[in-house]
């Protein structure tokens, strides 16, 4: 059952999640996770590249062929370590100034940050090894709900054509500023990756 935040809208949710290890938790949110949900729930635009890309990119191509993909996965990131991406090992971000029952990110915003989502009635989702935080959601629409980890909902960067990447990563935008996420963090303070040397990327025009 889910537990309304008390200081949560009425209309949103922050459900904890049943951590399950070794199998998809729901037949209604496949391992790809925002792309078909987002379009279909919220009318959000998702580019056809980052569409085309995710249908088309293999998980063999990964070497992890040997195992069935689990929802939320660890990759390795160039220059970041290792970051939270979903079965087909696209990077994840989080807004600063969004966690729980805000929503900082809406409208035009959702076109260029793609919620992960899964069906409202999912109850979990399968995590894969070192991803250690609390994973939750939060409802964005009748037959929608985001995924959250450590109370921050998670987004895709429609810019990020492949796997592995991290063009996001530290853009100033939308009331906050947007980074990739440590999948090993158990507390909010530590979900953000903080680089060091890393500068925002103030972006304007959106």
């Amino acid at each position: 059952m889910s537990t309304c935040t008390s200081n949560a809208p009425r209309e949103v949710r922050d459900e904890p999640s049943t951590v399950v290890r070794g199998r998809l938790a729901t037949r209604a949110a496949p391992a790809i996770g925002a792309v078909a949900l987002s379009a279909a729930s919220l009318g959000v635009l998702v580019p056809a590249s980052m569409a085309a890309t995710h249908a088309a990119t293999g998980h063999a191509a990964t070497g992890h062929a040997a195992r069935a993909p689990r929802f939320l996965e660890v990759l390795a990131v160039p220059g970041y370590g290792k970051v939270l991406g979903n079965a087909k090992h696209f990077s994840l971000y989080v807004l600063s100034s969004e966690r729980g029952a805000k929503k900082a990110c809406a409208g035009k915003c959702l076109s260029i940050w793609p919620p992960l989502l899964v069906a409202a009635t999912a109850k979990s989702v399968s995590l894969g090894a070192g991803v250690t935080g609390h994973v939750g959601f939060v409802k964005r629409s009748a037959t929608a709900k985001q995924v959250t980890l450590n109370g921050y909902p998670l987004f895709y960067f429609a810019k990020d054509t492949g796997p592995g990447q991290s063009h996001g990563e530290g853009i100033v935008a939308f009331g906050g500023t947007w980074t990739l996420v440590r999948p090993s963090a158990k507390t909010a303070a530590a979900t953000p990756v903080r680089p060091a040397g890393k500068p925002a990327k103030t972006t304007t025009g959106w």
